[in-house]
């Protein structure tokens, strides 16, 4: 309850015309993701991932919510010593 709250609740001091007060209380939000590694034959790492997540209905009736999923990845290039 706290941390769903504490991201995506509203306290009544912070509520503003079109974002009322809102109280998130405990949800399930299932994720999907993927990760790929590459390791060159010198020294370079590759990595990257795609992570997919619908939200909790806690989440999504939150004001400061726009949509009901999420889709977030990431890259990186490394060198190892």
């Amino acid at each position: 309850d706290d941390l769903l709250d504490y991201y995506y609740g509203v306290r009544a001091s912070e509520a503003r015309p079109g974002r009322p007060a809102y109280e998130a209380s405990a949800g399930f939000s299932p994720e999907i993701g993927i990760d790929a590694f590459y390791l060159s034959s010198g020294r370079w790492i590759w990595q990257a991932g795609l992570t997919w997540e619908t939200f909790a209905s806690e989440i999504e009736d939150s004001p400061i919510v726009e949509d009901s999923d999420s889709l977030s990845g990431y890259t990186f290039i490394s060198w190892r010593f």
